[in-house]
């Protein structure tokens, strides 16, 4: 038991597998790319697969988590204990029924997407571990209780939509999305409508816009 748990604590002090910004369609393309190599590289298994309870798929250009399941399996050593998913700047138009079979997920980030029924939060509310949900940059800002909104469920802790976080949010975004422009990373005639359309979906990006 106690060789157990340290191979937990293990785990979460391990950075996360990090696929962002690699223009990314479906997650089963996961399996085929390299992840990018941080400050400390994530350690892996004699299988060959992630030591690690983070994940990052940020920035690409996901309409579905299709196969999340499998794809995980095959790249972590032990995907039920993955506890941080960084989902965010992708086309997700709804929350994934997937995401709540991951019961040990402390923190969810899906800022910069296309959810547009306030609802699909709820489905949400059966994580019991959940702390942190960013949702900022998605079109159900404008409904009516978005800021109100609660997950029903008492482990529930922060539910981030305050403008300095969307602000730090789209500089960060800005900075990151010129840095791929120079290196060629969106390819395809249509890489600069996908890019300024996501940029519009983020409501300071527009009021930017039409302040000009």
């Amino acid at each position: 038991m106690t060789d157990n748990w340290d191979h937990v604590k293990n785990l979460a002090q391990e950075p996360p597998l990090d696929f962002s910004f690699k223009n990314v369609n479906f997650i089963q393309d996961l399996t085929s790319e390299e992840p990018r190599i941080g400050l400390r590289p994530v350690k892996r298994s004699k299988e060959g697969k992630s030591l690690t309870q983070a994940l990052r798929i940020n920035n690409n250009v996901l309409n579905d988590l299709n196969d999340f399941t499998q794809t995980l399996s095959q790249l972590l050593e032990q995907p039920q204990n993955l506890a941080w998913i960084d989902l965010s700047f992708n086309d997700l138009a709804n929350i994934d029924p997937v995401l709540t079979t991951f019961s040990n997920l402390s923190v969810l980030y899906l800022h910069g997407n296309c959810i547009h029924h306030l609802p699909e939060v709820d489905k949400l509310s059966s994580l019991p571990k959940l702390r942190s949900l960013t949702l900022h940059g998605n079109p159900i800002e404008e409904e009516k209780g978005y800021r109100s909104k609660n997950v029903k469920t008492s482990s529930w802790r922060s539910f981030y939509h305050f403008e300095p976080l969307l602000l730090l949010s789209l500089q960060r975004y800005l900075v990151n999305f010129k840095a791929v422009q120079e290196v060629g990373g969106w390819h395809g005639k249509d890489k600069d409508r996908r890019a300024g359309a996501r940029m519009d979906r983020c409501p300071l990006w527009r009021v930017a816009n039409q302040n000009k």
